[in-house]
């Protein structure tokens, strides 16, 4: 991998979670069985209601997740070069 793809991976990322933090976010997802999946996922505390287990920040950062809340299912982990695409939705 060249210089400049992870630097388009780093940008492609940080845009995503901006859209997420702002909506509902339609996500192409490549499962480790190579199966596409298709998911709407968000940040937005106002779009989802939880109540948090652990305090904020006392869970380890992997660099390589993003964690989001996936409509009608709950909270998923996605490695970040396994996502596919992604469009506001």
């Amino acid at each position: 991998m060249k210089v400049i793809d992870l630097f388009e991976e780093a940008v492609s990322i940080a845009a995503l979670q901006s859209a997420l933090n702002q909506g509902w976010v339609r996500i192409r997802y490549r499962k480790l069985n190579g199966m596409d999946r298709i998911l709407f996922a968000t940040l937005d505390p106002s779009l989802y209601t939880y109540v948090f287990k652990l305090p904020p920040g006392a869970r380890p950062k992997r660099p390589y997740l993003i964690t989001v809340w996936e409509r009608n299912t709950g909270w998923r982990s996605l490695y970040k070069n396994r996502i596919g695409g992604w469009k506001l939705g």
